[in-house]
């Protein structure tokens, strides 16, 4: 057994002076020999001696850990204390009260701008539980309790109703967008919670509705009384008319879901400039265009399904701007108008055969369009492409599927200047953007590459020039599954440069 040392400082034992010994008998260790009196009692010697370091080693080693966890403490205590003391002089605490508001507001819009999430917004409840300062702002800070979302449940509802009088009370006379759903069967109790929010009908700027017609009754006196009311939307059924909403003078956008017939509601049509109505029949959506003429965007999703009749009167919509149109357009378009059209997205989601052409050129050929996104569901012809795209050469952003880039579409798509024929037309000669979902199987990348690169080439020689002002950003979705080819990454990479940006995506990603 080693001696032990005492440290000159504190007087503990320092045990790092012990050694492994070397055994007595190394020629019987790890054989099955006998061994004899003397060497027993040698080896127990060894054997006591080993276990008297081990209890000495054990007892230093749980002094080291007393002291280690000491220090630890010791540490996070002065961590917490440097920690404090950094809060009182960070720059946030210098910010003016009027500062930390306009920070709390865009915060709280940024998590609230959702309509598909019902959950209650808890942002104004963290910000005001952060400090006394906060607290004082928060609670001085109308705006930031201007939104109330709530699910309402039989179980919560006296809780329930003790915040939404909280919120209200404390949003004082700001605008208020309320967003309100329901689980479970309509129950009478939730009518004095209604009741409520109808105490400041004269607020409603902004409603989201998911809860039972029944709920809504409570509402019934808020009729006429709607003087700031800008946006609607409901998503519950409705089996009788519900007539709260018919005179709202300042109402402009309005969202149905699918399930909600535009029958059953009452509201200002002629006023609407948004709409959204879900997945409606042909013959339904035509007729809620005749009853928006004011309209300046609007999303429809077509279901022709049996029985439907398409009507073929014209429709003209001079104030409509931008349309998202889901569906098999073919009995849609020829009805249309637009002459001010400025963007149009069509996904043919249902996968019919496309049979829409000549009246999207029809359309196109009587408006000015600067945003065109094409995705007809299966492949488009060739033919089929370039007539859509020659009839619109005031196209600046141009969103397309995999199956309009063919290779000999491409060919055609690529900027050719021709020196015996300067005057050769080019395909929308002003396009400047393009967003690209490549979802096939990549064997024409190297094309799309080629086309790509021939039209942000600066083209400052020859007549007509002018004309083309050559791509400034291409935004290329890739699939995932599939490598992307490193040459062709190599080529895209040098394409970049001061007046050209291109990303290439996988999965979200950026890959170049």
């Amino acid at each position: 057994m080693s001696e032990s040392i005492l440290c000159a400082k504190c007087g503990h034992t320092v045990a790092n002076n012990i050694e492994l010994p070397t055994t007595p008998v190394p020629d019987l260790l790890g054989g099955s020999h006998f061994v004899s009196e003397s060497q027993a009692r040698m080896i127990y010697d060894t054997i006591s001696s080993a276990r008297a370091d081990i209890s000495q080693l054990d007892s230093e080693i749980t002094r080291l850990d007393a002291v280690l966890d000491g220090l630890t403490r010791k540490r996070d205590a002065l961590q917490i204390y440097a920690y404090s003391h950094m809060a009182l002089v960070a720059p946030i605490k210098r910010l003016p009260p009027e500062l930390l508001s306009k920070i709390f507001l865009h915060y709280n819009y940024g998590n609230n701008e959702s309509y598909s999430r019902l959950d209650l917004n808890t942002v104004p409840l963290l910000l005001s539980s952060v400090c006394s300062k906060w607290r004082t702002i928060a609670l001085s800070t109308p705006w930031l309790w201007a939104s109330f979302t709530l699910t309402i449940q039989q179980k919560y509802l006296e809780s329930d109703a003790k915040l939404a009088n909280t919120w209200l009370a404390r949003a004082g006379t700001c605008p208020l967008t309320i967003r309100l759903a329901s689980r479970g069967s309509y129950q009478y109790t939730m009518k004095q919670l209604m009741k409520m929010f109808l105490l400041h009908c004269e607020q409603w700027t902004d409603l989201c509705l998911s809860v039972p017609l029944l709920a809504l009754d409570s509402w019934a006196p808020a009729k006429n009384r709607l003087p700031r009311l800008q946006k609607l939307y409901l998503t519950h059924e409705l089996k009788r008319t519900l007539d709260i909403f018919e005179f709202a003078p300042r109402l402009r956008w309005l969202r149905l879901a699918a399930c909600v017939d535009p029958s059953m509601v009452k509201v200002p049509w002629n006023q609407i400039e948004y709409l959204d109505v879900g997945m409606r029949h042909v013959d339904q959506c035509l007729d809620l265009l005749r009853k928006t003429p004011n309209l300046e965007k609007c999303i429809l999703v077509i279901h022709d399904g049996p029985g439907s009749h398409h009507s073929h009167s014209s429709i003209q919509l001079l104030c409509l701007r931008s349309m998202i149109f889901h569906g098999d357009p073919t009995h849609f378009l020829d009805t249309l108008l637009l002459p001010r059209l400025h963007e149009i997205s069509i996904t043919n989601s249902l996968y019919t055969g496309w049979t829409a052409t000549s009246k999207l050129t029809s359309l196109l050929s009587r408006c000015s369009l600067a945003t065109l996104s094409l995705d007809p569901g299966r492949s488009l012809p060739d033919d089929d492409m370039i007539q859509i795209l020659q009839a619109c050469p005031s196209i600046v952003q141009l969103d397309l599927h995999r199956q309009c880039l063919t290779t000999s579409f491409l060919a055609q798509f690529a900027y050719r200047r021709d020196p015996e024929d300067p005057t050769t037309q080019q395909l929308v000669p002003m396009l400047r953007f393009m967003n690209i979902d490549y979802e096939d199987t990549g064997s024409d990348i190297p094309d799309l590459t080629d086309a790509i690169q021939s039209r942000i080439v600066s083209n400052s020689e020859g007549p007509g020039s002018d004309d083309i002002t050559g791509l400034q950003a291409v935004r290329i979705d890739y699939p995932s599954w599939r490598a992307f080819n490193s040459a062709i990454l190599l080529r895209l990479r040098q394409l970049r440069g001061t007046r050209f940006g291109i990303r290439v995506f996988q999965d979200g990603k950026d890959i170049l």
